[in-house]
């Protein structure tokens, strides 16, 4: 009757190839379903539709009200949504899909987790360990090592730390040559090295070697020490090798002189191209490594220069006394006098220009750096250093003298 039929769901026929045998749909009441709410939700009869099509509608249709309860009713969404949730085949892909997009954020959690709590396994370069990517093991297991929350400050985010906080002192071995061969066993002999002409005498390779071989006795007795290989890519037939790798080559094939403890906490420092420049990036470096400054500093050089360093280089970066000795080593006897004779000269230009800002020691370090490296330790790597590292780029820039620029520069093992 028309009485029935308005206070009742409307009622229509189905389609066979739909509801199969003409079954029976209802428009639903429902707000949520659309019908008198406007908006055309189907529910098929229970009584006439087949099982491929219940599907449970009824009990999901109220289950999923309480799910979604946090979209307004009658918005767009909510339909979407609910109706995603009352189809078998659509809530099947969504919850897969929901399944993934949960996996993908526990994964990623679990990663940066794992990778904040120093877990990560670091690049190192086996030929080469001075490298600012190499890391350090403990306990068996890849780790960098935190330092009083002090991140490096050459890397972006919280896991690259400074690798080897463990070490307080450092020793430096100034570096005086480029290696030419390829068999580093060959070290002693002149034939082996790029030398300078004032180089070029009997007995200079085998000066090198020892050098090289009292810097490494000397960090052996330190356990606490870094060993630090200084010098920079000074020879234009030596290529892209650097004093300092050369000496850490040389050691490396020589098994460390018998220390082998050493190896592992054994860099390279490899920009300076005169001593005064040893001694500074030797301290940036060490705490490009570190994360701190050394308690105290051995330089291992030839004796001749042992004034030039204490006197000159030492106090000219403040540091004090009691925190630096010098390690000297013998020159080539017969050549001792022509040897003293230049550092005498030496010594006089670094009194006058203690950073070697000025010509003639401005154009030595043109000389030995001809592939334009630069110096880039004055950029952001050692931040408490920064007014000793700019000191020649103030000099220019302002056109000030050194000793006027070198009053205000301040160092954080004053």
């Amino acid at each position: 009757s028309s009485s029935s039929s308005s206070s009742s769901s409307s009622s229509i026929m189905l389609p066979t190839h739909i509801g199969g045998n003409g079954g029976i749909a209802r428009m639903s009441d429902d707000p949520e379903s659309g019908g008198s709410g406007g908006g055309g939700t189907v529910n098929y009869n229970n009584n006439y539709a087949p099982s491929s099509l219940k599907d449970d509608n009824d009990e999901n249709k109220y289950r999923t009200k309480d799910k979604l309860s946090f979209l307004p009713p009658g918005t767009p969404m909510r339909q979407l949504f609910l109706f995603l949730f009352t189809q078998k085949k659509a809530r099947v892909a969504f919850e897969i899909v929901r399944f993934f997009v949960v996996a993908m954020f526990f994964r990623l959690l679990i990663v940066k987790v794992v990778f904040e709590d120093g877990g990560g396994i670091g690049n190192e370069d086996e030929d080469h360990p001075g490298s600012l990517l190499s890391t350090t093991t403990t306990r068996g297991v890849g780790k960098s090592y935190k330092n009083n929350n002090k991140y490096h400050p050459l890397f972006d985010g919280e896991d690259n730390m400074f690798p080897f906080p463990e070490y307080d002192n450092l020793v430096i071995v100034t570096g005086h040559s480029v290696y030419s061969g390829s068999d580093y066993m060959r070290a002693g002999e002149e034939n082996s090295w790029f030398l300078e002409e004032y180089q070029m005498h009997a007995g200079t390779a085998n000066a090198l070697v020892e050098q090289i071989k009292v810097g490494v006795e000397t960090a052996a007795r330190d356990g606490k020490a870094i060993l630090l290989f200084s010098g920079g890519k000074t020879r234009k037939l030596g290529g892209q090798v650097s004093e300092g790798s050369s000496y850490w080559q040389v050691s490396r094939a020589y098994n460390w002189f018998g220390e082998m403890s050493v190896e592992k906490r054994a860099f390279t420092e490899e920009y300076a191209r005169d001593s005064f420049e040893n001694l500074m990036f030797s301290m940036c470096r060490f705490y490009e490594l570190t994360g701190k400054y050394p308690m105290k500093t051995t330089v291992v050089g030839y004796d001749f220069k042992r004034e030039r360093f204490e006197e000159l280089h030492a106090k000219a970066l403040k540091i004090p006394s009691a925190k630096f000795a010098f390690v000297g080593t013998p020159e080539v006897m017969s050549f001792k006098k022509q040897f003293m004779e230049g550092e005498v000269k030496v010594r006089g230009l670094f009194k006058k220009d203690a950073y070697g800002c000025e010509a003639p020691l401005s154009e030595k370090r043109k000389l030995r750096d001809p592939f334009a490296v630069g110096a880039p330790y004055e950029a952001n790597r050692c931040p408490e250093m920064q007014s000793a590292l700019s000191v020649c780029k103030h000099v220019k820039a302002r056109k000030s003298s050194v000793k006027s620029v070198i009053k205000r520069v301040t160092l954080p093992w004053e």
